[in-house]
């Protein structure tokens, strides 16, 4: 992996080549990482415009943050929705389901869907990668919500290796805060 620094387009952007062409994954980190419009920004420009399947990780209030605004950005016909708890996952579907028009199929076996997903938004707390490169089908979109300190990785540094770009808020604070670039 090379790092070619920030993009003259926007200091919030580090553009990382990879040896090969594999799956987009986006980062989102900083202040305004906690706003769904910057999930709904990063699908809309960089998952592929075939996309139909979300797959969604996490119950709280990124979650459904990004459930609304992710669902609004393609023509979906699918979203999983993975929670620790079965509970909490069929709870938060059976909530959106009308107000987003798609069918959300809930449960807590992530490995099982991401294969399948064209857009997975990881909107979780975790100290360990929940996503490797062999998980994630060549083209898909990931957006890692919650790898904003540096003992949080949702994604292992295979993932990140593999992408063909990787897109934060901030390069200075991802570099120093992100366990998932700092692990990279």
């Amino acid at each position: 992996m090379r790092a070619s620094g920030p993009d003259s387009a926007s200091p919030c952007t580090r553009r990382i080549a990879a040896t090969s062409v594999g799956s987009s994954v986006t980062a989102v980190y900083g202040r305004s990482a906690t706003r769904s419009h910057r999930g709904r920004s990063t699908a809309k420009n960089h998952a592929r415009r075939d996309a139909r399947t979300l797959t969604v990780v996490g119950t709280g209030v990124q979650a459904r943050a990004h459930l609304r605004a992710l669902s609004r950005v393609r023509g979906l016909e699918r979203i999983h929705l993975i929670g620790r708890r079965a509970e909490a996952a069929e709870e938060l579907a059976a909530e959106l389901a009308d107000e987003l028009g798609v069918p959300i199929v809930p449960g807590t076996d992530l490995p099982a869907v991401a294969g399948e997903s064209d857009v997975i938004a990881l909107c979780t707390t975790s100290h360990t990668p929940l996503l490797d490169a062999g998980d994630v089908r060549p083209g898909a979109l990931v957006i890692s919500v919650g790898s904003f300190a540096p003992d949080r990785s949702e994604v292992g540094a295979d993932l990140l290796g593999r992408a063909e770009l990787v897109v934060v808020d901030e390069v200075a604070t991802a570099s120093a805060q992100a366990g998932c670039i700092i692990d990279a």
